[in-house]
């Protein structure tokens, strides 16, 4: 997910689908998280910075789009599981030890970081 893709992109689709997953009152919007972002990064970044950032996304092989279409196309395709997880988790109203408990006993594969041979 995060090859040749900024890490804020990914973070904007993670905020969106976790709130779709717990049913955030009132309704977020995905326009609305783009714009709170665009607000509090434009003199960070630079107003032209967030709108590449957030329009010119790649999605696979020459393709670009915006953020919403690598939510829609990539991310939620790849998270759907972990999305779902969450959706189910928030429902039954579990505790975070019984969270925690359940995904040790989950088949989700979460990548582990290898230490390079150089240090």
């Amino acid at each position: 997910l995060l090859c040749d893709r900024h890490l804020d992109q990914l973070i904007l689709c993670t905020i969106y689908g976790v709130c779709k997953a717990l049913k955030y009152e009132p309704n977020l919007t995905f326009s609305r998280i783009v714009e709170v972002y665009m607000y509090c990064f434009e003199g960070r970044v630079g107003g032209k910075g967030t709108h590449t950032l957030l329009r010119n996304v790649k999605l696979d092989g020459n393709h670009e789009g915006t953020v919403i279409d690598l939510y829609n196309q990539i991310f939620l395709p790849s998270m759907k599981k972990v999305i779902s997880y969450i959706s189910n988790v928030a429902v039954e109203g579990k505790d975070n030890d019984v969270i925690n408990n359940d995904l040790l006993k989950s088949n989700t594969t979460v990548p582990r970081w290898k230490k390079s041979s150089n240090g």
